[in-house]
């Protein structure tokens, strides 16, 4: 599931707003592609936990990095999100929508 013409950002909770002024339908599938990011951040997320076993104490692990790391990760969550398709969206999407039908 692709939504074109949304710019979105792993930090903006005003993209929360937009969904507001949406239909039913639109609202429905950006609400399920922010979940999937959100799925894609935690995935990440935990990736990055079990490497940092493996990270030597002469590695750079200041919570700063730990920061930027998060940051990015969110961002690379969305982007994932928004440009590929992975199919949780669209499971997410079905089985609402179709609930919504009842």
């Amino acid at each position: 599931m692709k939504i074109e013409n949304m710019e979105l950002s792993f930090h903006d909770i005003k993209s929360l707003d937009s969904i507001k002024n949406q239909s039913k339908d639109e609202a429905l599938k950006i609400a399920s592609q922010q979940f999937e990011a959100l799925f894609l951040q935690t995935v990440l997320k935990q990736m990055r936990q079990t490497n940092d076993v493996f990270k030597s104490d002469l590695e750079e692990n200041s919570q700063a990095t730990k920061s930027f790391e998060d940051l990015y990760d969110g961002q690379i969550s969305v982007e994932v999100s928004r440009q590929s398709n992975l199919g949780i969206a669209d499971m997410i999407y079905k089985q609402l929508s179709e609930q919504n039908k009842k």
